[in-house]
């Protein structure tokens, strides 16, 4: 079995009888154009062998990018992904016709190829993927966490040889949410528990091979506390198992039990311009530039100001929902009074949302003593509302936080403590996630105009 790293979380796994390539991102920028590969890289699409199974770990769009897959459509057999509905749309619109949806512990057998879709316990519908054939065992956790109860399914065929493991503990939202942006130890000890339980024999850094570009910078000092170099250490010093920092281009081969690294050997394909990660510094005490609105598409400010209006139209219409009456009556009994701020290219405005009304209803203007805020850029909320942008605005585009308590006999109280149940009010969400939650953006729009653009002749 042979493994190019192409950058990031795109693999080219040559087993006995297939070809697979996952999550491909093959152009210069990725994110939407927020972020750029690190180390950099220089890719030939063009030199892609033809592809038998294309997997999709989850639509995050550093995973799951439309362009991308626009230029595989031809040069693919089947689609393996995640079970997600606009992943699936997607795939459809782009003209893909042999789809497999999986679900995690699914085992696939393709001849001498087996694959084994690995859980995840986050949110989205997420997988990791082991694949075997009778060379070898190569893990691809991408960006998942398993249960501890499942990892011993990893061993259960055999050893794995090579883990390309989830190492780095992304701290991205911390930052504008007043969240502890220090270095994330409990999260890091998690990916550790995870990467010794596989017990793999080489151990290599997988994803994360990103940065962001002007004017987003200042988040590579929050958002990647670890370098592989510092994972590979880390791990290589109380494990047993060798480790390698793998950088576009290089591949791994295992043969005969034995896996041996081949530094740039990917010809054509692909190979490494410049292999600095020095822009990558894990720096929280670093300033947060204020929120402001660029406008970066340049909308007119009366098309932006009617999707900011449909946007809270939305938001009040849902505070009315019976499915949303458990998260407004949580909100009442903490007393939240909601300031929400947005910032439009010449002007602020705000509107607030009094939880401990009768009917809360979204209004113009401030609130006396407000104590749950949330700001947001307007083209940020125009733009995710016109599916003209998705990453862009959830990366960068908004500000939360909140000074909620309430005061007993007892003493203090926060509301996101876990005993705070007997005081018949539970916890609250987080100021960006209940305006997601009302909001309810998807990225259908998004992704289908991604679809349009890139197949257009």
């Amino acid at each position: 079995m042979r493994v190019t790293y192409l950058g990031h979380a795109s693999l080219l796994v040559e087993t006995s009888n297939l070809t697979i390539l996952t999550d491909p991102t093959l152009g210069d920028v990725a994110l939407d154009g927020i972020a750029q590969f690190c180390p950099r890289r220089a890719l030939d699409p063009e030199a892609l062998p033809p592809i038998d199974i294309l997997y999709i770990s989850h639509i995050h769009t550093d995973h799951f990018e439309v362009a991308s897959l626009a230029k595989l459509r031809d040069s693919v057999e089947t689609v393996v992904c995640a079970n997600d509905p606009f992943i699936l749309e997607g795939l459809e619109a782009l003209g893909f016709e042999s789809v497999q949806p999986i679900k995690d512990g699914q085992a696939l057998r393709i001849d001498d190829t087996r694959l084994l879709v690995t859980p995840s316990r986050f949110k989205v519908p997420e997988h990791g993927l082991l694949i075997s054939d009778s060379t070898g065992r190569v893990w691809n956790q991408v960006d998942t966490l398993c249960e501890p109860e499942w990892l011993p399914n990893l061993r259960a065929d055999g050893p794995i040889d090579v883990h390309f493991a989830n190492f780095s503990p992304l701290s991205w939202y911390h930052v504008l949410v007043n969240g502890v942006s220090s270095f994330p130890y409990s999260v890091y000890q998690e990916q550790f528990d995870v990467i010794r339980a596989a017990r793999a024999k080489l151990v290599v850094p997988g994803s994360s091979g990103l940065s962001f570009r002007a004017p987003y910078t200042h988040m590579n000092r929050y958002w990647f506390p670890i370098r592989h170099e510092r994972f590979a250490k880390d791990i290589s010093g109380v494990l047993d198992c060798k480790t390698a920092v793998m950088h576009p281009g290089d591949a791994v081969v295992i043969e005969d039990g034995q896996q041996r690294v081949l530094r740039q050997a990917a010809g054509a394909l692909v190979r490494t311009t410049d292999p600095s990660t020095d822009e990558i510094d894990f720096n929280p005490t670093a300033p947060l530039p204020a929120l402001e609105d660029d406008n970066p598409l340049g909308i007119a400010s009366a098309d932006i100001a009617t999707a900011v209006r449909e946007v809270l139209a939305k938001i009040d219409a849902a505070m009315r929902e019976p499915r949303k009456q458990i998260a407004i009556e949580k909100m009442r009994a903490w007393g939240v009074r909601m300031l929400i701020t947005v910032r439009f290219p010449d002007r602020t405005a705000h509107w607030s949302i009094d939880f401990t009304a009768r009917t809360p209803t979204v209004r113009e203007g401030t609130i006396e003593h407000p104590n749950y805020f949330f700001e947001a850029n307007a083209s940020g909320l125009h733009d995710v509302e016109r599916g003209l942008c998705w990453d862009r605005f959830f990366y960068f585009g908004y500000r939360a936080f909140h000074t909620v308590y309430a005061v007993r006999e007892e003493g203090v109280f926060a509301p996101t403590l876990p005993d705070q149940g007997r005081l018949g009010a539970g916890s609250i969400p987080l100021p960006h996630e209940l305006v997601f939650s009302l909001w309810e953006p998807t990225p259908r729009a998004w992704i289908l105009r991604g679809v349009r653009e890139s197949t257009r002749d």
